[in-house]
C-alpha cells in the first residue's frame, strides 16, 4: 500500500482553510474569531492493490479491497481554547530544574476529509459470529479515544466520539460490492447466510446522510449448498439514509464543547458535552427502483 501526502498551494493560507472548513462542513456553526490552535490541511493518496482485514481464527475476512484508489483533501483543525479552557500544570524536575509550570490548552484536534474512494471489488462480511469481537473493538476503541479527564462528569459514547472529531465527506464508487450476513455462530464454519451483490455502485456519506446508486441481487447460501437461492434482483436502485440525532442543543454545533479547565470549575464539575451528547437517533430509509425488479419467493416442501 502506498500513501502520499501532497503540500497545495490553496490550503496554505488560513483564510483559504477556513472557507474549504465551511465548504465541507456547512451545517456547524464557526465562530474562528478568537484564532485558531492547529489549523494544516494537504493533498492525500493512497494506492492498494489488496487490503484485507481479518480477525484471528475467523474463516472468512471481515474486509477484504481489491484495487483501492482514495484521494482527496484532509484538514486538521483545533479552535483557540477560551480563558478557562487553559490549566496550570507544576512539575518538580528536582535539583536540575526545579518546579515548573506548563501551561496546558484544553481542546480537541478535528479532522476534515473530503475524500473520493474508487474500488474494483469489496466484500465485507457480518453476523452474529462477528458481534462478540465487534464488540470488543468497540470497548478498545472507547478505552482508546477516551475524553480527557475533567471534560465531563459522564463520559461521550462512541458514535458521539465520531460525531465530535470526525466531519467531511466521501463520495465511493466500486464495480463490484458483495456483503454477506452470515447466519452461524461458528467463525469456523460459514456457508449459510444472505449475500448482498452490488454492480456498479456509486454513493456519498456525509452531513449524516448516506446515498447509493446501482445494482442490488439477494441470495441465500444453505449449509448444504443444494437449496440455494437466488431471492431477488433489484435494478438501478436509489437508496437514500438520513440520521437525526436527537440532543438538547444543535446537534451540528461541535465546536460549542469547550472544555472548561478544573480550576474554573467552583461547584459541580462541567459538563462540556450537555448539549452535544446525543439522547436518542432518527432513521429514515428511502428505497427507490426506476427499471423492473424480480423478486422470488422461495419454499423447498420434502
Amino acid at each position: 500500500m502506498k500513501v502520499h501526502l501532497l503540500s497545495d498551494g490553496n490550503l496554505a493560507n488560513e483564510d483559504e482553510l477556513e472557507n474549504h472548513l465551511r465548504l465541507i462542513d456547512p451545517d456547524s456553526p464557526l465562530d474562528s474569531r478568537g484564532g485558531w490552535d492547529t489549523l494544516i490541511g494537504f493533498k492525500i493518496c493512497a494506492l492498494a492493490d489488496l487490503f484485507v482485514l481479518q480477525f484471528c481464527d475467523f474463516f472468512r475476512p471481515f474486509l477484504k479491497i481489491h484495487e483501492l484508489n482514495l484521494y482527496g483533501t484532509l484538514i486538521f483543525a483545533e479552535l483557540e481554547p477560551y480563558p478557562n479552557g487553559i490549566t496550570r500544570l507544576s512539575e518538580d524536575f528536582g535539583e536540575a530544574l526545579g518546579l515548573l509550570s506548563i501551561d496546558k490548552k484544553l481542546g480537541f484536534l478535528k479532522v476534515y476529509p473530503e475524500l473520493r474512494l474508487q474500488l474494483a471489488k469489496c466484500d465485507l462480511s457480518h453476523g452474529p459470529a462477528f458481534e462478540p469481537t465487534l464488540k470488543l473493538l468497540s470497548l478498545f476503541l472507547d478505552h482508546m479515544l477516551p475524553p480527557p479527564e475533567n471534560f465531563s462528569p459522564q463520559p461521550l459514547g462512541v458514535w458521539d466520539k465520531f460525531r465530535l472529531f470526525l466531519h467531511g465527506r466521501v463520495w465511493f464508487k466500486a464495480s463490484l460490492l458483495k456483503v454477506f450476513l452470515q447466519g452461524s455462530r461458528n467463525p469456523l464454519v460459514c456457508p449459510e447466510g444472505v449475500l448482498l451483490q452490488g454492480k456498479t455502485i456509486t454513493g456519498f456519506f456525509g452531513d449524516s446522510e448516506l446515498k447509493f446508486d446501482g445494482d442490488i441481487s439477494v441470495k441465500l447460501n444453505s449449509l448444504s449448498r443444494y437449496d440455494d437461492c437466488h431471492l431477488a434482483d433489484f435494478k438501478a436502485v436509489r437508496l437514500r439514509l438520513s440520521l437525526q440525532w436527537f440532543c438538547i442543543g444543535d446537534p451540528a454545533d461541535h465546536h460549542a464543547c469547550r472544555p472548561v479547565a478544573p480550576e474554573y470549575q467552583k461547584t459541580a464539575p462541567f459538563d462540556t458535552f450537555k448539549y452535544f451528547r446525543a439522547n436518542g437517533i432518527g432513521i429514515k430509509i428511502t428505497v427507490a427502483s426506476h427499471e423492473n425488479t424480480e423478486l422470488q419467493l422461495y419454499s423447498n416442501l420434502r
